[in-house]
């Protein structure tokens, strides 16, 4: 029984001593515990925070980057951009050297002719104008003596020559070659074709008063045309058949002789000082020029001149092969259409030639 009780005892000491010893061991192991929380917890904080550090650190080493790139590419832009403006610079006045030698060259010269004022001219020489105030009268065209002539043969216009008779006529015939002589630079210009013909323009140079000259080609005119007309049908004859029949043989004989009349109209009015460009012809005309010139002109001394300075003009034959491409391309169709023009005077000119070929045609026809 003692046996039991200390064995009893033993065990209970035992136990004690064992619980004793477990009571330590857990403390133990809760410090242990804690100890390894906060170590995890420092070492996880700190891998955070390393964490954190690496990532701004990465991020501002980008951005760094990025703005270096940045600025870089705005330099880059900004050379690009100075050497693209210093080739277009360079390019530019590349071209303006071209232009400048082209024009030095004389690929930009304009042609002879437009130096010479045809275009400005030729508005002026399309027709007839007034005489200012203060200028001569104008002399007559081809038109103002045909309407003289038919007036003069019927005893109209306040000349009664052809009425009074054919002495009356034959007088004035000898009158008027008395009194105009010389005029318009011709012994007689009353029976003389040159003073139509031997210049362009009709009386330049010799100072001839616009009147007289017109009386003296008047008279030319009818000195040709109808020297002596028969007085005019008197109204108690034109009541009888030999009366009527007699104005209408005149009637056919005036259209007859109306072509001759207007031929020579035609080359009176082309001949006539009309045109006020005496101070270009005389600009333009070149050396040697054959003919006066007056402040005003006709139409064929304007033609005159304007072939003269060119064709004729040696300085024009030694300018031409000098001149660019350009400037010879212009000059061809200033020349060109000069050459229309003159091709239309000449057409006018052969329909005037025409019409007095037919009115011969059918006066043969009459002989047969």
């Amino acid at each position: 029984m003692t046996r039991i009780i200390m064995l009893a005892a033993a065990l209970a000491v035992l136990a004690a001593s064992q619980a004793s010893a477990q009571c330590r061991c857990t403390s133990q192991l809760q410090a242990h515990l804690r100890g390894s929380n906060s170590d995890r917890a420092r070492q996880t904080g700190a891998a955070a925070e390393n964490r954190q550090e690496q990532t701004e650190r990465i991020i501002a080493a980008i951005r760094a980057g990025a703005g270096q790139t940045s600025a870089y590419i705005q330099r880059q832009g900004a050379l690009i951009e100075k050497v693209s403006d210093a080739s277009d610079l360079n390019q530019a006045i590349g071209r303006r050297e071209d232009m400048r030698a082209g024009a030095e060259g004389g690929r930009y010269d304009p042609a002879v002719s437009n130096c010479l004022g045809y275009g400005s001219a030729a508005v002026m020489a399309r027709g007839p104008t007034e005489a200012g105030p203060g200028e001569p009268p104008l002399p007559p065209t081809g038109a103002d003596t045909q309407n003289e002539a038919r007036n003069y043969a019927r005893c109209a216009g306040g000349n009664s020559e052809v009425c009074e008779g054919t002495g009356a006529v034959v007088n004035g015939i000898i009158d008027d070659r008395d009194q105009l002589r010389n005029v318009g630079g011709v012994f007689d210009p009353t029976s003389d074709l040159r003073v139509l013909l031997q210049q362009p323009t009709a009386g330049a140079g010799t100072g001839a008063d616009p009147d007289e000259l017109g009386e003296a080609i008047w008279r030319l005119h009818q000195n040709i045309v109808d020297p002596v007309p028969a007085p005019p049908v008197t109204r108690a004859e034109a009541e009888l058949p030999a009366g009527r029949a007699e104005i209408a043989r005149r009637q056919s004989e005036s259209a007859r002789r109306s072509a001759a009349a207007t031929l020579l109209g035609w080359i009176q009015t082309r001949s006539a000082a009309h045109l006020p460009l005496g101070d270009w012809a005389r600009r333009t005309a070149p050396d040697g020029y054959p003919y006066p010139i007056d402040d005003r002109i006709s139409v064929r001394q304007y033609y005159d001149v304007a072939v003269a300075a060119s064709w004729r003009d040696p300085d024009w034959q030694a300018a031409l092969p000098g001149m660019a491409p350009e400037a010879v391309m212009r000059e061809v169709a200033a020349q060109l259409a000069l050459g229309n023009d003159l091709a239309l005077l000449q057409f006018e000119l052969d329909l005037h030639r025409a019409a007095v070929d037919a009115v011969i045609a059918s006066a043969l026809l009459d002989q047969e």
